[in-house]
């Protein structure tokens, strides 16, 4: 048996693939990371990805709205341009920081690392305002 779509059907499967941002709330998992020797940054990692196995018993734990320029945007373009926007958001909830230091002749030597873990987000787009939604699972 064949399964033929139509140019209707490819367009509407392409539509709701490429812009994704008004099917409505979707669950992301979000990391960051930065590493800072003696005052110069050597690592950044930003990284959002949708999540596999969205959590059955959503308990909102933070909240915060960004409102993008632009409302014609892809949900890829809207992490890549608000990206300063969504990490003020998560910097709200709770970071990790560590500071390693050392003194070799007379030289002081600094790594400060500083993250947020692997956290779970709605991701809403209504009334031209992105939600931002930190989500766990309730106990």
């Amino acid at each position: 048996m064949r399964v033929f779509l139509g140019l209707k059907s490819s367009l509407l499967l392409l539509a709701i693939l490429i812009f994704p941002m008004w099917v409505g709330a979707q669950e992301y998992i979000f990391s960051y990371r930065i590493v800072v020797r003696d005052g110069v940054i050597i690592k950044e990692n930003y990284s959002i990805t949708r999540a596999m196995v969205e959590l059955d018993n959503k308990w909102v734990l933070f909240e915060c709205e960004i409102l993008p320029k632009e409302s014609d945007l892809t949900i890829k373009e809207f992490f890549k341009l608000y990206q300063e926007a969504m990490l003020s958001c998560l910097f709200g909830r709770g970071i990790a920081l560590r500071e390693d230091g050392a003194l070799q002749e007379y030289r002081s030597r600094s790594t400060t690392t500083l993250s947020i873990p692997p956290t779970r987000l709605l991701v809403e787009f209504k009334d031209d305002f992105a939600t931002i939604k930190i989500i766990g699972e309730k106990p």
